[in-house]
C-alpha cells in the first residue's frame, strides 16, 4: 500500500497507467501548481505494507450507475462509475461484489466484470474510460423473484451501489500461449468467457490459436451478444462460436440438449498439448464438464473452472 497524507491538495481527477510490465504510474496535479512541495506528504497507518490480494479482504466504495444498455429480453449490461480519483483494473476473468440492504438486511452479490463490447471499434467513450480504470461493467441477468437483482433494476442513472475490489484466481499465463482454447459457457456464465475472448482477440492475439466458444441457453432470445459473436466471428476466422439451446423453437435446426459426452468428444481435440479448457455456468454445469473433460483424459493442467 501507498497511504500518505498530501503535502498539498490535489486535483480531483488523476491518471492511472498501468504498463504490462506490472508498473503502475499515477500522475496527479495540485491546486495550485506554483507551489513547490518540500515533499510528497507525510506517511500514515498502511504506508508501505506488503499484503498479498488474496489476504486483503474487501473493501467497498460507492459507485454511481452510468448507463444501462439491454443485452437480452432479461439481461442488461450496467456501467458503474467509480467515485472521484478512484480507478480499478479488473484482471481478465475475476470479478467483484455487490453489496446492498433490502429491508435492512445486508446482501452481497458476485458479478465478473465484462468488457463494453466485443468490438474495439464500437462505443469508443466507452472503452476509454474503461481503459483509464473508471468505469467497470457488469452484465446482469435480472430474475422476477430474485431479491438482490430487482434492487438492481430499480436503479436509475446516477443512483449508487457499493463496489468491492476485485477476485478471482484466474491466470492470462495459463492461456496467453496455448494453440486452443475451447470455452463452455451455460447461461450468464458467458460473462468471464466474454471477458476472456476479447482478451484473446485483441489484447493477447497468437497466430494460428484456435477458439472454439460453445454457447448453452435456453432458447435463442436468451443468447447474450449474439450478433457481436457473428460478427467476431467473420472477422476472427480462428474463432468458432456454437450455440446449444435446451428448449429450441420449432425452426431451430442448431444444437441441442444440454452438456453430455457427444458435446465434449465434438469439441475437445484429441491432442492434449498446448490447449486450455474453460468452463463456466451454474455449478453443477461447470462440475460436470470438468467431469467429462477429465474422462477424456484432460488434466488440472489443462482446465479452469470459474467458481465463485
Amino acid at each position: 500500500y501507498i497511504h500518505v497524507e498530501l503535502e498539498g491538495e490535489v486535483k480531483e481527477n488523476c491518471d492511472i497507467k498501468v504498463h504490462t510490465t506490472g508498473k503502475v504510474e499515477v500522475t496527479m496535479t495540485k491546486v495550485n501548481e506554483n507551489k513547490q512541495w518540500n515533499k510528497i506528504g507525510e506517511p500514515l497507518e498502511d504506508d508501505k505494507k506488503f499484503i498479498l490480494t488474496t489476504e486483503a479482504g474487501l473493501r467497498y466504495r460507492k459507485c454511481h450507475l452510468a448507463s444501462i444498455q439491454p443485452v437480452t429480453h432479461d439481461t442488461n449490461l450496467y456501467a458503474f462509475y467509480l467515485p472521484t480519483a478512484s480507478r480499478m483494473h479488473v484482471p481478465v476473468g475475476c470479478h467483484v461484489y455487490l453489496r446492498t440492504h433490502v429491508s435492512g438486511v445486508e446482501i452481497t452479490r458476485p458479478y465478473t466484470v465484462v468488457p463494453p463490447s466485443l468490438d474495439p471499434n464500437q462505443h469508443i467513450d466507452q472503452w476509454k474510460l474503461r481503459s483509464e480504470g473508471k468505469v467497470i461493467y457488469l452484465m446482469i441477468k435480472i430474475y422476477p423473484q430474485g431479491v438482490f437483482t430487482q434492487h438492481i433494476v430499480s436503479l436509475k442513472t446516477g443512483d449508487s451501489i457499493e463496489i468491492s475490489n476485485w477476485d478471482g484466481d484466474f491466470k492470462t499465463s495459463s492461456g496467453d500461449d496455448c494453440s486452443n482454447l475451447v470455452m463452455f459457457a451455460a447461461g450468464t456464465g458467458f460473462t468471464p468467457i466474454a471477458s476472456l475472448l476479447h482478451y484473446c482477440t485483441q489484447v493477447k492475439k497468437k497466430d494460428n490459436r484456435k477458439i472454439s466458444v460453445i454457447l448453452f441457453n435456453k432458447k435463442v432470445k436468451d443468447i447474450p451478444w449474439r450478433t457481436e459473436l457473428e460478427k467476431l466471428v467473420e472477422t476472427v476466422p480462428d474463432v468458432q462460436v456454437t450455440n446449444v439451446l435446451s428448449e429450441p423453437d420449432n425452426d431451430w435446426d442448431g444444437l441441442n440438449g444440454r452438456i453430455r459426452k457427444e458435446l465434449i468428444d465434438k469439441f475437445l481435440p484429441s491432442s492434449k498439448n498446448d490447449i486450455l479448457i474453460c468452463a463456466c455456468g451454474p455449478i453443477e454445469f461447470t462440475k460436470e464438464t470438468m467431469r467429462l473433460c477429465k474422462d477424456q483424459g484432460f488434466t488440472n493442467a489443462h482446465l479452469h473452472a470459474f467458481l465463485v
